[in-house]
């Protein structure tokens, strides 16, 4: 049986993403630039893994100053959060940043080809299934404030699948009352993301 060919595609042009970034890098408080920096192709930060053990959360709502629901907690008590999420404690992890607007049609702007799209431009030094506990730690390095300057109305961590359920939830940050708070999606694969938001992956 013949198989039809994988369809490219469509995204941004180095150029007009230079270009994009660029024009709101130079809207950037001090305080974000000191945080963010604009390689001329991409948006990096460095975030500090913090390495915390979930297993003993007992009644406690909140997660790296994060404040979280139920079902993110259940999540992170399940078997498999804290032998295959936590960050080494203390190291720095490189982050860089994709932009949903990368691509130009909004149906092609899936999981899955978000984590090609990285591939394909940093091979394997970039980690497109990382661990969830990067989520806490990015929903706090940004206010909602400097998330608008970067263009962005969320941040996301494409987090490989947390214990070994076949139903593929997605730890989320919002605002929420003006604080930090993560919370759990189910995200299909093939579903396409809202625009204005941007995808977070540390290298290795």
């Amino acid at each position: 049986m013949k198989t039809k060919p994988k369809k490219e595609v469509s995204v941004m042009s180095h150029g007009d993403r230079f270009r994009m970034l660029g024009e709101l890098y130079i809207n950037f408080s001090d305080e974000l630039r000191e945080k963010v920096s604009f390689d001329g192709s991409r948006f990096r930060f460095t975030v500090k893994g913090a390495g915390e053990e979930t297993h003993q959360l007992g009644q406690a709502r909140k997660f790296l100053g994060c404040n979280i629901t139920g079902a993110v907690k259940e999540m992170l008590v399940a078997p498999g959060y804290d032998d295959s999420h936590r960050l080494v404690r203390g190291r720095d992890y490189e982050m860089v940043l994709c932009y949903t607007g990368e691509f130009l049609n909004r149906a092609e702007c899936t999981k899955t080809n978000v984590r090609n799209l990285m591939v394909a431009e940093f091979g394997t030094t970039v980690n497109v299934e990382p661990e969830a506990e990067l989520v806490f730690l990015i929903r706090k390095m940004f206010s909602y404030a400097e998330l608008k300057m970067m263009g962005l109305e969320y941040m996301a961590v494409l987090h490989a699948c947390i214990g070994h359920d076949v139903t593929t939830n997605q730890l989320l940050s919002r605002q929420k009352g003006g604080d930090p708070w993560v919370q759990s999606w189910l995200i299909n694969p093939d579903n396409h993301w809202d625009p204005k938001g941007a995808f977070a992956f540390p290298f290795r």
